[in-house]
């Protein structure tokens, strides 16, 4: 299957993620969503976590439909600049090793009515994710004869990380997963979008997961200075989400921190939000550092 080895025992990160907007002409009335902070897990736990925003603001938090912790806010004065700053420490486990994989559920496993009803948000289409006729026949050709939902899961992985080009700017944020799978290039967002419609096109429930991962100082891997994207699929037999990341073939291990999960990029933007005027000229910096803490 092409995987990266993986490594066992914990990794503790720290992560800083700045975001910086400027305008031409003042703003006003700016409403925005965050969803910087991850939430804790069986292997995942948060040491830290700050948000700091210029010009200053009062922020409020809820837990939206997916379980994702969002802040909100709301600047009405006038302002030339927003800058949104996080920094966080989390110590993560790695969930399997190369000894350990999770083989086991046959594709009859997810044939189940409670399944389809529990996780019909992961089953089918949405606003990123669309498949067609020739998603689904790449989805059964890389499949080919397994009967095995991990394994049929890291062949569709290891499909788009050897069929589509790794190639920042070729599509936008909004580019949706068969424009991506016929232009057969993008991003760590495009990469996972193709992985869910092939994966959603043969029955395996699969979710988009947002977070950020260390490069181990090797500099080797795609997407590491940026927030990144990959692909969880559910495995019936361990009741369990297991993490796969297309753009650079890898099982998710202690490397990874995940922030939120939903159906497509549009579940779980870091960042979004409106306002009103800054003139013509509007910049958007975004830095991403992931060290070993």
């Amino acid at each position: 299957m092409g995987l990266k080895n993986l490594k066992e025992g914990l990794r503790r990160l720290k992560i800083y993620h700045d975001s910086c907007y400027r305008y031409s002409e003042s703003a006003s009335d700016s409403t925005n969503l965050l969803k910087l902070k991850p939430k804790e897990g069986e292997f995942q736990q948060l040491d830290f976590f700050v948000i700091s925003i210029h010009p200053s603001v009062r922020l409020t938090h809820q837990i939206d439909f997916f379980g994702n912790i969002t802040h909100e806010f709301s600047l009405k004065t006038k302002h030339d600049y927003l800058e949104i700053k996080a920094c966080l420490i989390a110590t993560v486990k790695t969930q399997f090793d190369l000894q350990n994989l999770p083989y086991g559920s046959g594709h009859d496993s997810l044939n189940n009515d409670r399944l389809k009803e529990i996780f019909h948000h992961y089953y089918g289409i949405s606003k990123f994710v669309w498949i067609d006729a020739e998603i689904w026949k790449a989805a059964l050709d890389s499949k080919n004869d397994s009967d095995d939902v991990f394994q049929s899961s890291c062949s569709i992985m290891n499909w788009a990380y050897e069929n589509i080009e790794y190639l920042p700017g070729a599509t936008t944020v909004n580019t949706t997963s068969i424009q991506a799978f016929h232009r057969k290039a993008g991003v760590c967002q495009d990469f996972t979008h193709i992985m869910l419609a092939m994966c959603r096109s043969i029955g395996v429930p699969a979710r988009y997961v947002s977070g950020y991962f260390y490069d181990s100082g090797i500099k080797s891997l795609r997407g590491a200075a940026a927030t990144h994207a990959w692909v969880e699929v559910y495995i019936p037999h361990l009741s369990k989400w297991v993490g796969l990341d297309p753009t650079n073939n890898k099982v998710v291990d202690q490397n990874y921190v995940a922030i939120a999960r939903g159906r497509d990029y549009g579940d779980v933007t870091p960042v979004s939000g409106t306002f009103m005027g800054g003139g013509n000229k509007r910049t958007l910096t975004v830095s991403v550092t992931v060290e070993e803490y």
